[in-house]
């Protein structure tokens, strides 16, 4: 009769954690980075649109022009972000 002990479980077990914590590590760090991405964009946005105020004599469609830019870039980040959450949500194989 062939006993096998716990000792081997609980290391595998741990290993196993041990992967997850690294994994996890390393999909905050993206998730991290595109939140970074979206508030440097949402900052560059900002700018623009209070260059644009001071200005004053823009015309109209220079500031339309300035608010679908800022439109757009808020845009690539939300869904560089969005898609950062959901790889950390999805589960790996």
């Amino acid at each position: 009769m062939i006993r096998r002990t716990n000792g081997g479980l609980a290391r595998g077990t741990e290993k196993l954690h041990e992967a997850e914590d690294k994994v996890a590590a390393a999909r905050r760090v993206g998730i991290e980075a595109a939140f970074k991405r979206m508030k440097a964009d949402a900052s560059e946005a900002e700018a623009r649109m209070q260059k644009l105020k001071w200005a004053g004599s823009e015309s109209w469609s220079s500031w339309s022009a300035a608010l679908a830019e800022s439109h757009k870039a808020f845009d690539r980040a939300n869904q560089a972000a969005w898609g950062a959450v959901k790889r950390a949500a999805s589960p790996k194989s």
